[in-house]
């Protein structure tokens, strides 16, 4: 006979999974989840300068964590995990904002090129997101990591788009 199935609340879930985790690895935290298409993670409290790490790498290691968790016990279509530590992500993304449109406003007939300095592939994926918000720029990837990083160029022919 076959066991009867309890249904998962997928929001108390994962608050679950990342309340638990926060609590094994010391901090006093406190836990935000949206859940839908994606589901975003907001983690707030004091000193979490530890969860975030060096320019963010712990705050990737733990969106992978939690990701592949989720995603496991859902057991469900693969949702993306988006984390964010005391906002640093919303503040990175604002700054990539910033840059991207900085550096568009340099593009002109002679300089139709500019390379953005290296980046993890998160920040990566931003800020081509927002390039595309811009009229006749494309982006291209390219490096090897650490040093993968971003060119903006300007389209020349923007007829044929």
């Amino acid at each position: 006979m076959a066991k009867k199935t309890e249904k998962i609340n997928p929001q108390k879930t994962v608050e679950q999974i990342v309340i638990n985790t926060m609590d094994l690895l010391g901090f006093d935290t406190n836990v935000k989840v949206e859940v839908g298409d994606q589901i975003a993670i907001d983690i707030d409290g004091s000193d979490l300068g530890l969860l975030i790490g060096s320019h963010g790498e712990h705050l990737e290691s733990l969106q992978t964590f939690f990701s592949i968790a989720v995603n496991r016990i859902l057991d469900g279509e693969w949702r993306v995990v988006i984390l964010d530590i005391g906002g640093w992500r919303k503040e990175k993304e604002e700054d990539l904002k910033a840059l991207v449109s900085k550096e568009v406003a340099k593009l002109d007939d002679e300089n139709n090129e500019v390379s953005l300095p290296p980046m993890t592939p998160s920040q990566r994926r931003t800020v081509h997101v927002i390039a595309s918000e811009y009229k006749g720029i494309e982006t291209n990837s390219v490096g090897d990591e650490p040093e993968r990083r971003v060119v903006l160029r300007k389209i020349k022919d923007e007829g044929a788009k």
